[in-house]
């Protein structure tokens, strides 16, 4: 399975062991508990930049051995970018609402006292599971979208 999927990936992913369990195949013969071998059950993680590769990855995996996919994410290289676009928005609107606070006090808003800042990325709509099954020529997967999500808390000083 690995040398299938490494095949598949090339340069534009990577291949990593994320768990590996050796777990005996007990049965009970006669009113005894008999080991008749053993289980052993690896878990691979592949990642890829290839948006293409996905259903052939998971294609190719079931056809060399694997018996479950599970757990296929999308995500970005570097939310640096729109990190920092959210937390300006997230900051204008933190401002915006304490101003309109202040307003309807007849004060005025003072210095800020702290500031806070929260930052959630998450893929929407397209966790995936599958396993061994009847196989279609290439297994579609449709990548979806990606939330940016940011929270300013802001404390401030109120004028009159």
């Amino acid at each position: 399975v690995m040398d299938a999927l490494r095949r598949i990936i090339g340069s534009t992913g990577d291949l990593k062991t994320t768990s590996y369990v050796v777990s005996p195949d007990q049965r009970n013969q006669n009113g005894q508990i008999v080991t008749v071998g053993y289980i052993v059950s690896n878990s691979l993680e592949v990642s890829s930049t290839n948006l293409d590769l996905p259903g052939r990855i998971i294609d190719t995996g079931i056809q060399a051995g694997a018996t479950t996919v599970s757990g296929l994410r999308f995500t970005m290289r570097d939310f640096t970018p729109l990190r920092m676009e959210a937390l300006k928005k997230a900051s204008a609107a933190a401002r915006q609402t304490a101003e309109a606070i202040a307003a309807g006090l007849n004060m005025r808003l003072g210095g800020i006292v702290s500031l806070e800042e929260g930052f959630v990325t998450r893929p929407l709509g397209n966790d995936r599971a599958g396993g061994a099954g009847v196989m279609t020529p290439s297994t579609p997967v449709e990548a979806g979208l990606v939330e940016v999500r940011a929270t300013v808390t802001l404390e401030a000083d109120l004028m009159r």
